[in-house]
């Protein structure tokens, strides 16, 4: 950054939802960005995802990158059993006017080139446009999940069942064939109001100028094709992936790792459902069970299990309840060193004998090599993605330059 004068400098803001799965790769793109560009961010931050974790995170990015917190907002009307994007949604119509006044500030003190937002988060999109701000939306998931919420309007629309009652399984452009059961939770029960949000959002992706997928064309080739086509029903998609988490680790994290340099190579099972991802008792359960029986060494992200919300670390990446609690008894005794798809039981849970048979194929079979040779060349190919000269790589370098040309165009 030393190299470029200050009039070459411009600004970007970024509005992360709160859950720190959806921060990291935001910040990571930030770092990208400034550390290869003559660009300086902020970080628009919600009160609601405040939390020791996400301050240290935010405080150690380097000092090009900024972080401001909107003030806090009520959310005490909404039902107790209120669905997380129901309530990160509300949060954000409520907070449209402190957001207009910061980034009207942005705008007057700095060369505001880009405002990035985050998937549940398009009420922000009218802001930015009042405000004549380039406005992005930053997808955290695939192309796959991009597809289905760019479609969700329309299949709301055409669709009067509950999608785990279609007959077919959906079939979305360049996309792989998706059963109704096994679409993404949020979209399972259209009476709910997360729901309601869903094609809320669906239909305002379109209101942005591009959209950011944290994912690499080599990993949903066809799916990418479909979406390098130009359409007028949606912005141009941008493949910038894979961001993942990238310096110095925890202090836990150095333990693991610890534990892993022993273990014989490539023969450790990884299992986490995200940062926000929360197992009901009885799922708890059965997968310490699935991975007992296994006999399979495995590093386990553990949270506080909840019988009520699937997501309900989201806002606190941090277990309320010691999640050691909730397992089997004696299960951390008995097991102290030991992408295939299971097939779930009438009830809706993965029973353990079905993990455990998953688990054993997956790092013993033949069809578990196969899917680790394929997961190792994925690896290869998305870490080359963002290396110099990469094919995301270079689309962040696009989006660098557009947003520098437009804010020198407009001078």
């Amino acid at each position: 950054m030393d190299a470029h004068a200050d009039n070459d400098v411009v600004h970007v803001a970024f509005l992360p939802t709160p859950g720190m799965g959806h921060l990291i790769p935001l910040a990571e793109l930030a770092k990208l960005l400034v550390s290869r560009h003559p660009i300086t961010v902020t970080f628009i931050t919600f009160a609601e995802s405040a939390s020791k974790a996400q301050k240290a995170f935010l405080d150690a990015l380097p000092p090009t990158i900024t972080s401001l917190e909107l003030p806090p907002v009520s959310l005490a009307d909404l039902p107790p059993d209120a669905r997380i994007e129901t309530r990160i949604s509300v949060a954000t119509a409520r907070s449209l006017p402190a957001l207009r006044t910061i980034l009207k500030t942005l705008q007057q003190s700095t060369r505001l080139a880009a405002f990035i937002i985050d998937l549940f988060a398009t009420d922000a999109f009218t802001v930015s446009k009042e405000l004549g701000i380039p406005s992005f939306l930053f997808f955290t998931s695939n192309l796959l999940c991009l597809s289905l919420l760019l479609h969700l309007p329309d299949l709301d629309a055409s669709t009067t069942c509950e999608y785990r009652d279609l007959p077919e399984p959906l079939q979305l452009p360049g996309c792989v064939p998706v059963p109704g059961p096994e679409l993404i939770q949020p979209v399972q029960d259209r009476s709910n109001d997360a729901y309601k949000w869903m094609v809320h959002h669906g239909k305002h992706y379109r209101d942005a100028d591009g959209i950011l997928v944290n994912t690499f064309r080599d990993l949903e080739p066809e799916t990418a094709k479909i979406m390098d086509e130009e359409d007028d029903e949606r912005p141009p998609v941008y493949l910038i992936g894979p961001l993942i988490q990238s310096g110095s680790p925890d202090v836990e994290s150095v333990n693991c790792l610890s534990w892993l340099d022993k273990q014989p190579r490539e023969s450790v099972l990884y299992v986490s459902f995200g940062s926000g991802g929360t197992l009901t008792c009885a799922q708890l359960q059965e997968l310490a069970c699935g991975l007992e029986m296994s006999g399979q060494r495995f590093l386990w992200v553990i949270r506080s299990p909840s019988d009520h919300e699937s997501s309900a670390n989201y806002f606190n990446a941090t277990s309320i309840d010691d999640p050691f609690a909730f397992l089997p008894e004696g299960f951390l005794e008995r097991t102290e060193k030991v992408a295939l798809r299971p097939v779930m039981s009438a009830d809706g849970v993965y029973k353990g004998e079905e993990i455990a048979r998953v688990v054993k194929e997956l790092m013993e079979g033949e069809q578990g090599k196969r899917v680790r040779e394929i997961a190792k060349e994925l690896q290869d190919r998305g870490t080359r993605a963002l290396m110099e000269n990469g094919k995301s790589c270079m689309v962040i370098t696009e989006l660098a330059n557009k947003w520098r040309s437009a804010v020198t165009d407009k001078l």
